[in-house]
C-alpha cells in the first residue's frame, strides 16, 4: 500500500513527522521589530518554491520549565507558518502566544500536518477496476508520466 505525497511516495521520505528548524528572529525593520511575527528557518530548505510547502503547518517550539505541571517539566507553544519570507527558505510564523526573545535560534519542529488536499493534487490517476470480495485489479493511464517534484529532489 503506497500512499503517495505529491508526487513522491511517502514510504521513501523521512517517517518523522516533523521536519527540524530554527527561530530565526522577529520580523523587523531598521528601526523596530513585530513580535508577532517570527520568521522560521526550516533544514535542507533552500528556496521559495520548497518553503511553499509549509503554508498552513504547525510549528512547535518546546522549552524547559522550572515547574512541573501535568506531570512534565517540558511546555509546548503553538503556532502556525502562514507565509514564505525571502527567496532562501525562510517561513513567517504567528504563535498563539509570541515567543520569548530567549527562543532565538533555538530548535522548534514544523510538523508535516494539517494536510492540505493541494498536497495530493499530483497523484497518480488510477482507476478500481473488477472489484470482486477477493480481489481487484488497479488500472492506471498509458499516457501516465510522472511529474518531478522539486521539493524532494534535493533530499
Amino acid at each position: 500500500n503506497k500512499w503517495m505525497y505529491g508526487t513522491v511516495d511517502v514510504s521513501k521520505t523521512s517517517p518523522k513527522t516533523y521536519h527540524r528548524g530554527s527561530f530565526v528572529s522577529f520580523r523587523r525593520s531598521r528601526a523596530k521589530q513585530n513580535p508577532n511575527v517570527a520568521l522560521i528557518q526550516i533544514d535542507k530548505i533552500k528556496s521559495r518554491k520548497q518553503a511553499r510547502y509549509f503554508l498552513g503547518k504547525k510549528v512547535a517550539y518546546i522549552y524547559k520549565a522550572k515547574t512541573k505541571k501535568k506531570g512534565s517539566f517540558y511546555r509546548t507553544m503553538w503556532g502556525t507558518v502562514y507565509r514564505e519570507h525571502g527567496n532562501s527558505g525562510t517561513v513567517r510564523a504567528r504563535f498563539k502566544k509570541n515567543l520569548p526573545a530567549s527562543a532565538m535560534h533555538q530548535p522548534v519542529k514544523v510538523m508535516k500536518w494539517p494536510v492540505k488536499a493541494s498536497d495530493y493534487e499530483n497523484q497518480t490517476p488510477m482507476r478500481i477496476e473488477d472489484f470482486n470480495s477477493t480481489h481487484f485489479t488497479v488500472t492506471m493511464p498509458q499516457d501516465y508520466t510522472p511529474k518531478k517534484d522539486e521539493f524532494y529532489e534535493r533530499f
